[in-house]
């Protein structure tokens, strides 16, 4: 697989900031991870689960427990997936995972992959995204998970079907997006948890590596912003065959921080699908949106 301008010494997609939550995200894993886990019973056959889940072998080793969590919520939540994780490397950590689940666990191996990340360090995988994503699936639809974006309720199957691409909406929207994304269908979706169809991603690869090869990386290849704003504003071909979920359709699929369009608090009625972010697993936690099952009495933020 070819590196597609991945910027050397500046790897980061944001500039640092506070983990808000992130400590108390990972306890809450830790925590769950001590409750007994059996395979639940097969869920969609037409959707794979895939995460992300790279660096070096001391790295993967030292988080391995902050990636079975999620997967685990994975399939309480939506039964037995399919299940690949991406990596630059088979590491033993990973292997051993497989191992507990052979029938349900694919390792694929990409050389497009930072070897070194950090917690914001996901360019290379954006742009393994944007121009292999499809590489790495052969069902209807891809739902995306990552070590602090993961269901936290059943529903998968009410999403299957009427759009291709849902994520988060964006913590940042404003009216002005807000209205554009009626007109264009452009909606800043977030990806860390997210739902596509195999038809968006297929076209995002093929547009990305027909147009954007060998290219320097720019924000807009940021792998979100790639799927859900830059390719239905720049491609006519995208935005009449792909439908990314509007506001109002993806905030019931997941939840990445509270903004004046989706006051949540305390409405168990609109507990999402699924979050992602530390800080929005914690707003949801603080303000008693998640399940009761969830809620551990002792732990509080």
């Amino acid at each position: 697989m070819k590196n597609y301008g991945n910027p050397p010494g500046s790897r980061n997609k944001f500039p640092e900031r506070p983990n808000e939550g992130r400590d108390f995200l990972r306890e809450w894993q830790r925590r769950r991870l001590k409750l007994p886990f059996d395979e639940p019973v097969p869920g969609p056959s037409n959707v794979t689960a895939l995460c992300y889940c790279f660096g070096t072998e001391a790295w993967i080793e030292s988080h391995i427990p902050f990636f079975v969590s999620p997967l685990r919520e994975v399939w309480r939540c939506c039964g037995m997936l399919k299940t690949v994780f991406v990596s630059n490397i088979k590491s033993d950590a990973l292997v051993a995972l497989q191992s507990q689940h052979p029938r349900w666990i694919e390792i694929k191996i990409t050389d497009t992959l930072i070897p070194e990340p950090s917690p914001d360090d996901i360019h290379s995988m954006s742009l393994d995204m944007n121009a292999h994503l499809s590489e790495h699936f052969n069902t209807d639809y891809v739902l995306v998970f990552q070590d602090d974006g993961f269901p936290v309720r059943p529903g998968l199957e009410r999403f299957l079907g009427k759009y291709d691409f849902y994520g988060s909406p964006l913590r940042s929207i404003n009216p002005i997006q807000f209205v554009k994304g009626h007109i264009t269908g452009a909606w800043n979706s977030n990806g860390g948890f997210s739902l596509r169809s195999r038809k968006c991603c297929l076209l995002a690869n093929r547009l990305f590596q027909e147009n954007f090869a060998g290219t320097p990386y720019r924000q807009s290849w940021c792998e979100d912003i790639f799927y859900t704003s830059y390719l239905p504003r720049h491609f006519k071909e995208y935005r009449r065959n792909v439908r990314i979920a509007p506001f109002t359709a993806a905030r019931h699929f997941s939840f990445e921080g509270f903004n004046r369009n989706n006051d949540i608090r305390g409405r168990k009625d609109v507990c999402p699908f699924g979050f992602h972010s530390a800080r929005g697993f914690a707003y949801l936690y603080r303000n008693r949106i998640l399940p009761e099952h969830m809620i551990f009495p002792d732990l509080r933020i």
